[in-house]
């Protein structure tokens, strides 16, 4: 009886299995969704604040991003520009060849009717330009960089102009006033024999530093001087415009013939001291222009040994 009554009982804990806290079904703690469950949450995830959507700290471009700024490398006035390096000095005779090569470049055709870019209607003489460098002022414009002279300008002074056939000629000049030749007579004269810049744009801008050199070397010791411009057949707009901005007056035309050109009319021109030294030189009197020109030429000049004031 008893083994029988055992048997009963096995097999009902088998036939009839009760829930218990221990059995499968769903509690607090089951897989079903809760809270801590993978069902997405503020903390899932579901795109958020700190998520890698795009933020002010996210990669996208901003103030403290590569996008060009002010303080990126985009050029600016104040990014590094190139200096040429030049200068003005007085010429030696191992620049007689340079001198001579840019005014071969600067030779204009004898077809052309006008000289706007400045130009020469003779071919350069190396003698010639020897006896300049001796005799007179010459001064030249230097390219350091390339190691190149790039313009020269010479000037003569009174000594040397009265026993050249320059001052032979002025009694040929028809001037505009009859007592011109006599207030040029009793005058310490100097004159303005010629310059040239190579055709650069680089180097061009640096003429008229290079003439104002020339002119406070010569108005030193000199009262007037004198320039003559190409009229007919062409005429030379380049130097003609240089003159006028030294305050030249003109004073009369004088002709000349020479055999590899034929027959050309000048134009006598003169600066006067007095009038060089009030608006050039005189801080009050002087245009903006000239103040310009004079930094730029005292700024050439300080890289120069052998150039003085």
């Amino acid at each position: 009886m008893r083994e029988m009554r055992e048997m009963r009982e096995m097999r009902g804990r088998i036939t009839k299995p009760m829930p218990s806290p221990q059995s499968p079904v769903p509690s607090p703690q089951s897989p079903v969704p809760s809270p801590q469950s993978p069902v997405p949450s503020p903390q899932s995830p579901v795109p958020s604040p700190q998520s890698p959507v795009p933020s002010p700290q996210s990669p996208v471009p901003s103030p403290q991003s590569p996008v060009p700024s002010p303080q990126s490398p985009v050029p600016s006035p104040q990014s590094p520009v190139p200096i040429m390096k030049i200068k003005i000095r007085f010429a030696t005779e191992g620049d007689v060849e340079q001198i001579q090569a840019i005014k071969s470049q600067l030779i204009v055709p004898a077809t052309l009717t006008d000289m706007n870019r400045g130009g020469f209607i003779r071919e350069p003489n190396r003698d010639e330009y020897l006896f300049f460098i001796q005799n007179a002022h010459v001064i030249v414009l230097e390219d350091l960089r390339r190691n190149i002279i790039a313009g020269f300008v010479i000037g003569i002074p009174d000594a040397m102009l009265r026993r050249s056939p320059i001052w032979e000629q002025r009694k040929s000049v028809q001037w505009f006033k009859p007592n011109t030749l006599e207030l040029l007579e009793k005058s310490k004269l100097c004159y303005f024999e010629q310059i040239g810049v190579l055709p650069d744009a680089a180097y061009k801008i640096y003429a008229p530093a290079l003439a104002l050199a020339l002119l406070k070397i010569l108005f030193d010791e000199h009262q007037l001087l004198l320039a003559t411009i190409v009229h007919e057949p062409v005429q030379n707009l380049a130097s003609l415009a240089l003159m006028e901005s030294l305050y030249v007056r003109q004073l009369g035309t004088i002709e000349r013939e020479y055999p590899e050109v034929g027959r050309y009319s000048l134009g006598v021109y003169c600066i006067e001291q007095s009038v060089f030294r009030q608006r050039v030189e005189d801080p009050i009197t002087r245009p903006r222009l000239a103040v310009k020109i004079l930094n730029m030429m005292d700024s050439l000049t300080e890289k120069s040994e052998n150039l003085v004031d």
